[in-house]
């Protein structure tokens, strides 16, 4: 049923009472989500919207628990292609959660652009992240593997078990490799 409902074929309502009916169920108190774009921006969820003109990426919050102390921003720019990021304080102990929401670049690990990319944007969200305040909530779409985040789509990517347990096979760079300046660590 839920690979139904995502097909392209699908309504915005039917995905839109799905999406509902998850977050009804789970009752999370803040939410990050990719692809919300103007359509998906006009749905009620029961929750606040958080947006960044020009943005797709989206922090959803429970009014009741939580004001807005700051934001929402966009994260670097111009990368993450779509970021939105913003401090909430939940009211029942004035605790500071800063959340952000991203969605970095498609791409295969094969298509060495693309992974630069997704680099830059992974920087652009450290840096945003070392002056962040508060519990940090990270979601949305990185469109990678860990790995790659450690390997670009270096040799050592390629080799690596998580890359190697991946099917169907990943395609190697038909031009040069990538190798992050500061990779993130392997945790």
């Amino acid at each position: 049923e839920a690979i139904d409902t995502w097909r392209k074929s699908s309504t915005l309502e039917a995905r839109a009472a799905k999406l509902k009916g998850v977050l009804d169920d789970f009752g999370p108190d803040i939410v990050t989500l990719a692809e919300f774009d103007e359509q998906w921006q006009r749905v009620d969820l029961g929750y606040e919207k958080l947006t960044v003109s020009g943005s797709t990426a989206a922090i959803l919050y429970n009014p009741e628990l939580f004001k807005v102390e700051s934001g929402p921003v966009r994260v670097g720019n111009p990368d993450p292609k779509s970021s939105c990021s913003a401090v909430l304080r939940r009211i029942s102990d004035g605790v500071i959660f800063t959340a952000v929401s991203v969605h970095l670049e498609s791409g295969d690990p094969g298509k060495t652009s693309a992974v630069r990319r997704r680099d830059s944007g992974m920087s652009a969200i450290k840096a945003h992240l070392s002056k962040a305040r508060g519990v940090v909530i990270l979601g949305g779409d990185f469109n990678g593997v860990r790995e790659e985040f450690i390997f670009g789509n270096s040799e050592a990517f390629f080799e690596s078990p998580g890359v190697q347990a991946i099917r169907p096979v990943k395609a190697r760079p038909k031009d040069s490799s990538y190798t992050p300046r500061n990779p993130a660590e392997l945790a």
